[in-house]
């Protein structure tokens, strides 16, 4: 068997990559009053940071809706609100 072995820097910087993201969004939710980012698809040109994205989407910390022209709408979700006021960790 094959063992891929990560390790634990790598690990603290995708958590840490995933939660600047989210709160990024936290903050961008209470400044626009509850509005979607537009961005582009694929939401970023970086593979880790791509995966951080789809990771906080599948989760259900973030939604995110397609729009035409090859862009989506991205939000933090109540989930990813409550995620952030207790003081939640990944």
């Amino acid at each position: 068997m094959n063992e891929i072995l990560v390790s634990e820097e790598i690990i603290l910087q995708r958590k840490e990559l995933r939660k600047e993201i989210l709160f990024s969004f936290y903050e961008f939710n209470f400044k626009y009053g509850g509005s979607a980012k537009r961005t582009s698809i694929p939401i970023s040109k970086d593979p880790e940071e791509n995966a951080a994205y789809l990771y906080l989407i599948d989760s259900g910390l973030l939604f995110a809706e397609p729009l035409e022209g090859g862009y989506m709408a991205i939000k933090i979700s109540h989930n990813g609100i409550d995620f952030i006021e207790r003081g939640s960790n990944f």
